[in-house]
């Protein structure tokens, strides 16, 4: 299990991860509660640089299509995971196996902080993975704690200017709510409105390590630890959700 850390550090990058790295982590899953069969990492330096990137598909659950048949992406099977597979870009390996190969690379790299979109999400099912298939905690105990989602809703999808663009581009749930998902704080932090999420665990770690960046680059405090339900925060204004509702 990882720490929660939820005090608030300043200045530089430098300063802000003490000289060390942080992992942006992503999973796919088979199902909402666990199984994760898709695991990606990205390690950016003290400089925001990339200095390392893992991913692996895990064999216990991808080898189970009973499991298989219930992920939401269930479709990649055939057109992105089998492909990656036979030519060799990915492999295969136990649970336990990417337990010790992430726990090595983040104490090879000095991780001091974890990172993801939701990344809530992330460690309820990595925890729930690690106990049905003989896991154990892959970040040094002390790892902070960065949910990318709290961030960008504390600060970025606040703004006047993301109502506007979220209402203007149809970003809005049938109950009125902007949506707040990492495609979306994608597409409005980089202005690429035509892009569209992969839903593979290292293709969404790498653009969650690009939010990152851009959301350092802007502001010098951090808000360590794991939120709630984020998304109220940019949805505080009810008559304004009530005008916007369509369901």
């Amino acid at each position: 299990m990882l720490t929660l850390v939820s005090d608030v550090i300043k200045p530089s990058f430098k300063a802000r991860t003490r000289g060390e790295a942080v992992a942006v982590i992503d999973t796919e899953t088979a199902t909402l509660w666990g199984e994760v069969f898709d695991f990606g990492m990205v390690i950016i330096n003290s400089k925001g640089k990339e200095i390392a990137r893992y991913d692996a598909i895990v064999e216990e659950v991808y080898n189970s299509v009973k499991l298989m048949e219930k992920a939401f992406y269930f479709n990649k099977v055939d057109s992105f995971y089998e492909p990656n597979l036979r030519c060799g870009r990915m492999i295969k390996k136990s649970w336990r196996t990417i337990c010790v190969e992430v726990s090595a690379l983040c104490a090879k790299h000095r991780v001091s902080v974890v990172s993801a979109y939701n990344l809530a999400f992330d460690r309820r099912v990595i925890a729930a993975t690690n106990k049905k298939y003989n896991g154990f905690s892959m970040f040094p105990v002390g790892t902070k704690e960065l949910c990318l989602w709290k961030f960008a809703c504390n600060t970025e999808l606040q703004s006047d200017a993301f109502e506007t663009l979220a209402v203007s581009q149809g970003w809005v749930s049938p109950v009125g709510n902007l949506r707040t998902n990492a495609e979306v704080a994608y597409k409005f932090m980089t202005g690429n409105l035509n892009f569209s999420e992969s839903h593979t665990a290292l293709d969404d770690a790498l653009i969650e390590k690009d939010l990152l960046k851009l959301l350092m680059e802007k502001h010098k405090e951090l808000p360590f630890g794991v939120g709630g339900a984020t998304w109220q925060l940019v949805n505080k204004d009810r008559e304004k959700v009530k005008s916007r509702k369509t369901a």
